[in-house]
């Protein structure tokens, strides 16, 4: 089995990965301010969503079978050409 990766899976990881550290950063800066106001507590939890929904598409694209097939799928590529 051959095991490189197709670009569009690298492309999708990279800004999914991207999105992610963003995200994670604007929480971080935004918790650390002292008082919050109503908006700034609304925008901690949409930085706060955003990192949770990054952190597990991430470890479903890596954990799950979707890698296995991208590769499985560039081998049957390769095996046409």
């Amino acid at each position: 089995m051959n095991t490189k990766i197709l670009p569009a899976f690298q492309a999708l990881l990279a800004a999914t990965f991207s999105i992610t550290i963003l995200a994670g950063g604007a929480y971080l800066w935004s918790a650390s301010q002292d008082p919050l106001a109503s908006e700034q507590t609304r925008m901690t939890d949409v930085f706060e969503e955003i990192m949770q929904t990054g952190v597990t598409t991430i470890v479903g694209l890596l954990g799950g079978n979707g890698l296995l097939l991208v590769m499985l799928k560039n081998d049957d590529v390769e095996k046409k050409v």
